[in-house]
């Protein structure tokens, strides 16, 4: 499964390293706030929460992607600054998605080809990789660009 865990050292105390990802961040906004400020634009790179002992964001972007990365972090003091601790995965029910295809792949394969299990499970594979690795390198570097000051 698509996860992707790395440390950030920067030499910011944790509350600073916090304070930087949480000015350029903003919390997710209702639904009346939504059309409120539909087409403005937002300078915000990142949507969740920021507080002094991690985060939970995700990419803000202009078009639509499944494979987004949900994006948590934590700070951990370190004599020579801060160590925050990332890893990005999946939403959900992307996973959920991921199961019901390869699933399908397996219960169509009793009397087909091995194709019929294979293909799914490769265009499963593919696409995943194709949505969720270029948005993980993305938001690794928005968050080093943030952490460098």
């Amino acid at each position: 499964m698509p996860f992707f865990f790395m440390t950030l050292r920067t030499s910011m105390t944790p509350a600073q390293a916090a304070e930087a990802i949480d000015g350029v961040s903003r919390e997710k906004r209702s639904l009346s706030e939504f059309f409120e400020t539909m087409g403005q634009p937002d300078a915000s790179q990142f949507v969740g929460r920021v507080d002094s002992a991690g985060f939970k964001l995700t990419r803000v972007i202009g078009y639509q992607n499944s494979f987004l990365p949900v994006i948590t972090g934590r700070f951990v003091a370190t004599p020579a600054g801060t160590d925050v601790r990332v890893t990005m995965r999946l939403v959900v029910w992307v996973y959920a998605f991921i199961a019901f295809a390869v699933l399908s792949g397996l219960s169509n394969s009793g009397a087909a080809s091995a194709k019929s299990f294979w293909l799914p499970g490769v265009f499963v594979v593919l696409l995943t990789l194709v949505g969720f690795v270029p948005e993980v390198i993305a938001a690794r570097n928005r968050l080093r660009k943030v952490l460098d000051g």
